[in-house]
C-alpha cells in the first residue's frame, strides 16, 4: 500500500513537473516567437520605407526631365516663331535701375529660360555671354540674348 502510495504521488508530481515544462516551453517559444515577429515587422517598415524614398527621389527625376523637356520644347517653338532678322542690330538695354517702370518689369516677368538647355535661370550667376534666353511674360514670350555691358562704352 504505501509503494503504491508512494507511486500515485510520484505520478502525480511528474504530470505537474511535465505541465510546468510545457507551460514553460511555451512562454518560451511565445516570447520567441513575438520577438521574431517584433523583428520581421520593423525590418519591413524599413523596406517599405527605403522603396518609398526611393519611389519619390525617382519621382523628381521624372518631375525634372518633363519640366525640361516641355520648357526646351517651349523654348524652341517661341525662338522659332520670334526669331530676329540676321542683320538686325541688337538693342541695347541699360541694366534696371530702381525705377517704376523696372519694378513693374520685374514683377511682370514670369519666366526666364536659357534656351540652348531650357534651364530656368533664377540668379544673375547663372548667365553668360552670349546665352541665348527667353523672357516668358503673362501675354507673350521674348527671345534676347546676353551680351556684356560695360558702362564706360555708352
Amino acid at each position: 500500500m504505501l509503494v503504491r502510495h508512494l507511486a500515485e504521488r510520484t505520478g502525480l508530481r511528474a504530470e505537474r513537473a511535465l505541465a510546468a515544462l510545457d507551460a514553460a516551453i511555451e512562454e518560451d517559444l511565445g516570447a520567441a516567437g513575438r520577438i521574431t515577429l517584433a523583428r520581421a515587422t520593423t525590418a519591413f517598415d524599413a523596406a517599405l520605407q527605403d522603396l518609398v524614398t526611393g519611389a519619390e527621389a525617382r519621382l523628381r527625376q521624372l518631375d525634372r526631365a518633363v519640366e525640361q523637356s516641355l520648357l526646351l520644347g517651349l523654348s524652341a517653338a517661341v525662338s522659332g516663331i520670334a526669331r530676329k532678322e540676321p542683320d538686325a542690330d541688337p538693342a541695347e538695354v541699360s541694366p534696371l535701375s530702381e525705377t517704376e517702370d523696372d519694378t513693374f518689369l520685374s514683377e511682370a516677368l514670369a519666366l526666364v529660360l536659357a534656351t540652348d538647355t531650357g534651364c530656368v535661370v533664377t540668379s544673375a550667376r547663372d548667365l553668360s555671354a552670349g546665352l541665348p534666353l527667353l523672357l516668358k511674360f503673362p501675354d507673350g514670350a521674348v527671345p534676347v540674348r546676353v551680351e556684356p555691358y560695360s558702362p564706360s562704352a555708352h
